[in-house]
């Protein structure tokens, strides 16, 4: 790991600041090992996004393929529902739109 020789300075509110140090405490972490968690776990997000877009992607070009396939491959099965839970767990609103985009593709045949 390279040496860690700067820092960010950041200026909050009283709140913000009790809310970041609680969290950082709650973690077992002190305010540096905390802000890098926080900072990697955004740049993670920001690539699970990505990865959740390309799969998007892909299912609309391919939707009746991935649906007849998702029938027999337990594989395909597993992934689909590990990317739902990854999508529930982040963005609600997201579920909905692919549910109601899957619902217009496979009417009656795809629940959520």
């Amino acid at each position: 790991m390279s040496q860690r020789n700067r820092y960010l300075k950041v200026r909050v509110n009283t709140d913000e600041y009790k809310s970041t140090m609680e969290r950082a405490s709650d973690a077992g972490l002190n305010m540096s090992e905390f802000v890098r968690t926080v900072l990697d776990a955004n740049k993670q997000a920001a690539t699970v996004d990505t990865i959740l877009q390309k799969i998007e992607e892909h299912l609309t070009v391919n939707s009746n393929e991935v649906f007849e396939n998702s029938k027999t491959d337990p594989l395909l099965v597993e992934v689909l529902l590990l990317v739902r839970e990854i999508v529930a767990e982040r963005n609600v609103q997201t579920l909905v739109r692919t549910a109601q985009r899957l619902d217009s593709m496979f009417p009656g045949r795809v629940k959520l």
